[in-house]
């Protein structure tokens, strides 16, 4: 089966969202130790881009990949502390990597009978992010792949095999 508008699908969304009173992580020091507490970040913005693809190349063979864009900034903190209020302002919002990207391949092997074997091998790549308001702590920046292989047995019974995070990061 071909996909309902053809054998390859394209869909996009681009946003824009003003936050007001939003909460974030921030890293306090309470009685000489980090921690992490939740504040209010005052006003931020997002502005961003989803571009996903689905193609089926053959009955067999499906290939699907997105790709995401975000832009954020904090327009004005909230803080009882002027240093701090300046220090936050501009930053990125926390966990909002500026791209990530995915893939995956499917591939569905008829073998006898009403067998079929279903591998597919995929990943995802996240950008850089900061963890907290400060802008300090960055996360991310790795691609992590995962593959699959599954026996169905008609429309009842399957058994399946799977690596996660076979390339070994984060």
């Amino acid at each position: 089966k071909y996909l309902p508008n053809g054998p390859v699908q394209i869909d996009a969304s681009v946003f824009y969202y003003d936050y007001k009173d939003m909460q974030a992580n921030s890293t306090r020091i309470i009685a000489t130790v980090p921690t992490n507490v939740r504040t209010n970040v005052g006003r931020s913005r997002i502005i961003g881009a989803e571009l996903n693809l689905l193609a089926r190349l053959t009955r067999r063979l499906e290939l699907t990949f997105g790709l995401s864009a975000l832009n954020t900034r904090i327009k004005e903190a909230a803080s009882d502390d002027p240093a701090e209020s300046a220090r936050r302002i501009g930053n990125q919002l926390p966990n909002s990597p500026k791209l990530t990207a995915n893939f995956n391949a499917r591939h569905t092997q008829p073998l006898s009978g009403d067998t079929v074997m279903v591998s597919s091998i995929g990943g995802r790549w996240i950008d850089q992010y900061y963890g907290e308001l400060d802008n300090y702590q960055t996360i991310g920046g790795d691609f992590i792949g995962d593959a699959r292989v599954e026996l169905r047995f008609g429309k009842r019974w399957s058994l399946a095999a799977w690596v996660r995070n076979f390339t070994d990061r984060a």
